[in-house]
């Protein structure tokens, strides 16, 4: 079904439920309703308010623009996370590559320690 399609690329990062605070996105469209500034999502699907609409946000802004220079820096992370969430997609990922890096390293050293020792006869 359609809604489950879409439970699959949520849990599988392809789409983002809610930013982050901090997150920094680029903007395709914007729209004004009401008081309230909507803004297009340009790199995915979706809108975000500018204005908080609940709670402590409530009528505060919510969203501000960034200088270019963070914006480069700020995709450069997006993208590394993006990387992240498709290589690990579960927490068995992430410890099957820690375990893999560990015998590594672990039979790097073995090898450096073999090599120094036999080196000294």
């Amino acid at each position: 079904s359609l809604a489950g399609a879409a439970n699959q690329k949520l849990e599988r990062g392809e789409w983002i439920a809610q930013l982050r605070e901090g997150q920094v996105f680029r903007v395709a469209e914007t729209r004004e309703s009401g008081g309230q500034t909507y803004l297009k999502l340009a790199d995915q699907d979706g809108w975000v308010f500018s204005t908080g609409v609940a709670g402590d946000w409530s009528g505060r802004a919510i969203v501000a623009p960034v200088r270019q220079e963070d914006a480069l820096e700020a995709e450069l992370e997006a993208f590394k996370e993006s990387v992240t969430r498709r290589v690990f997609q579960t927490d068995q990922d992430v410890a099957s590559v820690a375990f893999i890096a560990g015998v590594l390293v672990f039979a790097l050293l073995i090898n450096l320690y073999i090599s120094l020792n036999t080196g000294a006869d």
